[in-house]
């Protein structure tokens, strides 16, 4: 059982841990914000103080390229909406595909993500009482209609394939987040479920990182219910670059020489005031007490004649940085 236990949680395909950072870059670059200021973007410099890094981290400034490109191309390909016919059996997908979508906004968002990373999508079906439903008529009846659910990268966790190129198995990541009881703080469940092509099978974590195992409940579809998408050649030994990799790498560029001249401007702004102190003297009170306006202090040995001077960083010459800006910009579109 102990083997289990690690071969289901530590189980990933080689091919999509070696890229997450990637797609993390092209998921955050699409979302910006906070979350892209979280993502670890901003490179520190050489020698650069930790909290000379947290401070300019907090003045970065990200400016979004990857979401409007991403959303004015998809809007593109949406622009006119593809005819579509539906047999009566199967014509909810038009309006009730996946989560009270239909099929227009369900493949308008699989076409959005897959541009930015690779994604799965699933065609599962409800759970039901099957002394309750015995047939196809009571399943439509019941409206226990199959639904689609997209997976992202960071949800796929392994897969095999057959010389076809068809998947023989794929484990996916259904965990979530319980908040069922409002008087009880919320606990992350976490269970992996895997797709073959005649069943399906959970595996549910517990607090030790012991797996519960269940059932296998047969499905009899001889292939596993669901497709690839953003994901060219599932038996190639690499995977090709997403449409918006190069696009998400320029917009870190923008952002990173963004910074560098906000930290050049800021460094020019402000000066120091260098103080003159003898052996065994310190500053005074009320520079210390109120300092001098936004001026950095800065003591140093006064046995010499000195006095007091202050000190400021020459015009910072921007144009290097702009003109770096507006190449990686230009590459961009």
């Amino acid at each position: 059982m102990e083997d289990i236990n690690k071969i289901i949680k530590t189980r990933r395909h080689d091919l999509l841990k070696a890229r997450i950072d990637t797609w993390n870059l092209c998921r955050d670059s699409y979302i910006g914000g906070e979350q892209y200021r979280a993502g670890q973007h901003l490179d520190k410099y050489y020698k650069e103080h930790s909290i000379s890094y947290k401070d300019r981290l907090k003045r970065s400034i990200y400016i979004n390229h990857v979401k409007p490109l991403a959303d004015i191309l998809t809007g593109f390909l949406f622009s006119e909406k593809p005819q579509r016919e539906f047999s009566k059996q199967i014509g909810y997908v038009e309006t009730n595909l996946s989560k009270s979508q239909g099929i227009q906004s369900v493949m308008q968002n699989v076409a959005l993500q897959s541009m930015l990373y690779p994604v799965f999508v699933l065609v599962d079906s409800p759970s039901f009482d099957n002394s309750q439903i015995l047939t196809k008529a009571d399943r439509k009846q019941a409206g226990l209609n199959p639904f689609c659910t997209l997976y992202k990268y960071n949800e796929i966790r392994d897969f095999s394939t057959d010389d076809s190129g068809r998947l023989l198995w794929i484990l996916l990541d259904n965990s979530y987040i319980d908040k069922s009881n409002p008087l009880t703080p919320p606990v992350t469940k976490t269970v992996y479920r895997l797709w073959t092509r005649e069943y399906f099978q959970d595996f549910t974590f517990a607090e030790k990182d012991e797996v519960s195992i269940g059932e296998q409940m047969s499905h009899g579809l001889g292939v596993v219910p669901g497709i690839f998408a953003g994901f060219p050649d599932l038996n190639n030994d690499s995977i090709d670059s997403s449409l918006f990799e190069s696009v998400s790498l320029m917009s870190k560029g923008i952002y990173n020489t963004v910074s560098a001249m906000q930290e050049k401007l800021y460094d020019s702004t402000f000066s120091t005031l260098f103080f003159p102190l003898k052996s065994g003297e310190d500053l005074p009170d009320v520079i210390k007490k109120s300092g001098v306006g936004s001026l950095v202090v800065v003591p140093y040995c006064g046995e010499l004649q000195g006095k007091p001077e202050y000190s400021q960083s020459g015009t910072v010459d921007i144009e290097p940085f702009l003109a770096t800006v507006q190449l990686l910009t230009g590459e961009i579109l």
